[in-house]
């Protein structure tokens, strides 16, 4: 059931939402004097129902790609749960997800968690059993939502989405969570070639081969890179010497090991590793807003 559901990535998905609650949103709307519009209750509800969509998202991916993982020798999880079952849990997390999103709307911006949480639903659904076997759309449709899961939180709440300085952050880190899923989605697509080939889909690495899909994350890859550099130059980020040290060593060194592995002729062996190496650099990426507020503590933001 861990390997089903995925629970490492429901658990890094929960933290990342907590940690844009409580170490950005929260602690910013503290210093301008104000405070969040979206109750505690109803933030919860919220987080549920985008965990719940991510753990539907999974269980009908595995449920639909059954034949392309037994041929990479993947092991899922699907085999230690019956079909039937399997379709049952992904209705429950479905509704589930529905019911949650339902239940928290509240305010201006309140049926957007109803509505965003049902075309997501949605589109994992339709990515599952055809989007992700169409060059880049299903990478594209993933990154998106990965994005969108940790943004929602603040587009749900008045105060935080017309709040200058939230709205900067979260663009931020909605970028970084896009660029870096969309990445490890392609290196997965070029890992699992050999699968996906023999279902008939037409991933990127299908269409143009593992050397240009593997390019172009490279490239992907450098681009984060370097807009975290200058993010650091504009900001003058090693005048603090706890952020700037941990981007530097935990983010983007990663990305720059990843990169030099990328523009290389790579076996599936070696797109496993950039796969571990990418989700890596997601949870240290998610971890810095965690260094971040630590590091600014007792400093004024004015």
């Amino acid at each position: 059931m861990i390997r089903l559901l995925r629970t490492g990535n429901l658990i890094l998905l929960c933290g990342a939402i907590l940690l844009v609650r409580h170490t950005l949103t929260l602690p910013i709307l503290e210093v301008y004097g104000t405070t969040s519009l979206l109750p505690e209750w109803s933030f919860s509800l919220l987080m549920a129902a985008i965990v719940l969509t991510a753990a539907s998202g999974y269980v009908i991916n595995n449920i639909m790609d059954q034949e392309s993982d037994a041929i990479n020798q993947k092991n899922t999880g699907m085999d230690s749960i019956s079909p039937k079952a399997a379709n049952l849990l992904y209705g429950f997390l479905f509704v589930s997800a529905i019911l949650c999103a339902f239940i928290s709307t509240k305010g201006d911006y309140g049926s957007m968690a109803f509505i965003v949480t049902a075309v997501s639903c949605g589109l994992l659904y339709f990515y599952a059993v055809d989007y992700k076997r169409i060059p880049l759309l299903g990478n594209v449709i993933v990154a998106s939502l990965t994005c969108l899961a940790i943004t929602l939180p603040v587009i749900c709440d008045a105060a935080a989405y017309t709040n200058e300085a939230v709205k900067l952050f979260i663009m931020g880190y909605g970028a970084f969570a896009f660029l870096i899923t969309l990445i490890r989605e392609i290196i997965k697509d070029c890992e699992d070639i050999t699968g996906d080939s023999a279902i008939g889909a037409k991933t990127l690495p299908i269409l143009v081969g593992t050397n240009v899909a593997s390019m172009l994350c490279g490239i992907l890859t450098l681009m984060i890179f370097a807009s975290i550099g200058y993010i650091q130059y504009m900001t003058t980020q090693w005048d603090d010497i706890i952020s700037f040290g941990y981007v530097s060593l935990f983010i983007q060194l990663p990305l720059l090991v990843l990169s030099v592995m990328l523009f290389r002729t790579s076996s599936p062996s070696n797109f496993h590793t950039q796969s571990v190496i990418a989700k890596l650099i997601m949870v240290t990426g998610v971890l810095s807003m965690a260094v971040f507020y630590l590091s600014i503590r007792g400093v004024s933001w004015s």
